[in-house]
């Protein structure tokens, strides 16, 4: 009987041994193992996938910073137009609580000095943002009323993100009708 490793040499040569039609030829021990062409094309190929993962993985990654970037955007344009159309239509206020819709032409924040209707800072995930406001006279046209144009004011929110990007926000706010 032979020892669990007597012979091993051969039994690889054996299976790599190359059948004809009457029996088995002569071995190729040669061919055993992979050769150093093999071993580098395999490398390339891993290489190439392992690169392919990479890019993949940082342009999901990128595009995930997008949306939440824009989605604090939205939120805080969201925010600032519902203080403005909560606000009255015309007056005078001097402080920030007290404004009227004309008084946020021109209002800017900076970031790291975002704040909410009250003067409280808004929550650190929002302060690397900038906004900007401005109103300005204007009208609309619906069709289907014969009453003419609606005269009102255009509010436009700039959200200035952390990569530079800009989204603007527009609002249409009708001049109130008399009783």
């Amino acid at each position: 009987m032979q020892s669990p490793g007597a012979g091993w040499a051969d039994d690889a040569c054996m299976r790599a041994s190359v059948p004809t039609g009457t029996g088995w030829r002569g071995t190729r021990c040669s061919r055993a193992g992979l050769g150093l062409i093999e071993c580098l094309l395999a490398t390339l190929v891993l290489t190439v996938a392992v690169l392919g993962l990479a890019l993949a993985i940082g342009a999901g990654r990128q595009q995930v910073t997008y949306a939440v970037e824009e989605h604090h955007a939205t939120s805080l344009a969201e925010q600032l137009l519902e203080e403005i159309v909560a606000r009255p239509y015309a007056g005078n206020g001097t402080a920030r609580s007290d404004w009227c819709l004309d008084d946020y032409d021109g209002f800017a924040e900076a970031p790291g000095g975002l704040m909410d209707a009250q003067g409280e800072l808004l929550n650190d995930e929002y302060q690397g943002f900038a906004r900007a406001c401005s109103v300005t006279p204007g009208s609309i046209t619906l069709a289907g009323l014969s009453s003419g144009p609606i005269p009102g004011k255009n509010v436009v929110v700039t959200i200035t993100g952390l990569t530079g990007a800009e989204w603007d926000f527009e609002r249409f706010i009708p001049e109130p009708s008399e009783p």
